[in-house]
């Protein structure tokens, strides 16, 4: 147990590594719905990605430090631990491809690639720049950006009232 006290701050100190590069992803995705410049949407893009390392690093050591304070703090037989468990992948799963998935599609329409071989393989075609607006106008960065924090929420409530 004298380690437990360690862990919580390596799982917090994640946490927080996690939430700033996750953070300036999210910036990135709402910013995105009112730029119309080529040039800053590519900076944009790639201030994403750069910033989604930081936030892969983050989230290995929630996952790590979650898991190994659940063990170490005698969590497993709570319900509370398992759903925190549950909700961050059901979050990570939903999260992944909605967000990956709008950043490919303004990707494909400034002719950029978008990290997946299999597309980048065959040219992509370029949006036409009205079918690029509609794509950047869209709603979806709003809905991911909901589910993100809404998780979050649930996540930070489970963690601190272990309510079951």
């Amino acid at each position: 147990m004298e380690h437990y006290p360690w862990l919580v701050f390596l799982h917090v100190l994640s946490v927080l590594i996690f939430t700033l590069g996750h953070g300036a992803s999210a910036a990135v995705l709402l910013r995105l719905r009112a730029e119309t410049d080529p040039v800053r949407l590519g900076a944009l893009l790639d201030l994403s990605r750069w910033s989604l390392n930081i936030a892969g690093l983050g989230l290995l050591g929630v996952l790590i430090t979650g898991i190994a304070a659940g063990v170490i703090g005698s969590w497993l037989g709570t319900g509370w631990f398992w759903a925190s468990l549950a909700l961050f992948l059901v979050v990570g799963g939903l999260m992944t491809p909605l967000g990956r998935g709008y950043l490919d599609q303004v990707r494909q329409g400034l002719g950029v690639a978008t990290g997946n071989r299999k597309k980048d393989a065959v040219a992509a075609p370029v949006l036409a720049p009205g079918k690029l607006a509609v794509v950047l106008r869209s709603s979806r960065p709003l809905v991911i950006s909901a589910v993100g924090v809404s998780g979050l929420a649930v996540l930070l409530w489970l963690m601190m009232f272990k309510p079951f």
